[in-house]
């Protein structure tokens, strides 16, 4: 009896170890794209202060926020999500709102609130998603930050 419970917990483990983190994305809408943001320009000078963000419109599904997550000169100081809301019953259908200081993001059909200094996780709202925003890969050379998909 006690190497069959062994054998139940030993094959949920696997199981969860097999499961990868971005399954939470695997049924969302994959658009290809690269985009690179100059720092120099004066539309994208918001990325050169902590907290500061960048939503460009024609990337994504419905869009991305590049935001500067912190201010150290690493690459992983920027970070891109995509606007599509994640919850449930929004379907992929509805784009998040940035919050006028660029911090939080709030889905106007949900409520859920997405704190994209904690990675988009969510942080609360009249209903919560279970999953983050949809985040990108992002490069940083000092001068150009680059999303891609």
């Amino acid at each position: 009896m006690r190497s069959g419970k062994t054998v139940l917990c030993v094959t949920a483990l696997i199981m969860c170890l097999l499961s990868s983190c971005e399954d939470y994305n695997k049924d969302f809408p994959v658009v290809y794209f690269t985009r690179s943001y100059d720092l120099l320009m004066g539309s994208n000078q918001d990325l050169l202060t902590m907290c500061g963000s960048v939503i460009d419109t024609t990337a994504g599904y419905r869009g991305i926020v590049v935001f500067r997550q912190a201010y150290e000169g690493k690459p992983s100081d920027c970070i891109a999500f995509d606007l599509t809301c994640t919850h449930d019953s929004c379907k992929y259908q509805y784009t998040v709102d940035i919050e006028e200081f660029g911090i939080l993001a709030t889905c106007p059909h949900c409520g859920t609130i997405y704190d994209l200094m904690n990675y988009a996780l969510p942080a609360g709202g009249n209903e919560t998603a279970f999953r983050p925003l949809r985040d990108y890969r992002t490069f940083y050379d000092g001068r150009y930050v680059t999303v891609e998909n």
